[in-house]
């Protein structure tokens, strides 16, 4: 988890713009669990990826509208 906080802290330092998500709560069988996070950055690619099925859930998005 710190790997992806220093990571987006480097990004911001640098003026580049990024998106750092974390799973909250989860329920069930689940891929990833609390306290997952996922740093997206300006250009769409991910820093420690989590599942496609996680990805649906955050953004609420067809996976082609994601990247």
């Amino acid at each position: 988890m710190k790997e992806v906080i220093k990571e987006a802290v480097d990004l911001l330092r640098k003026d580049q713009p990024c998106v750092l998500a974390t799973v909250v709560r989860t329920k069930g069988s689940t891929p990833q669990k609390s306290g997952a996070m996922l740093l997206v950055k300006e250009d769409g690619t991910a820093w420690v990826p989590l599942e496609v099925g996680v990805l649906k859930v955050i953004f609420g998005l067809p996976l082609g509208d994601v990247a």
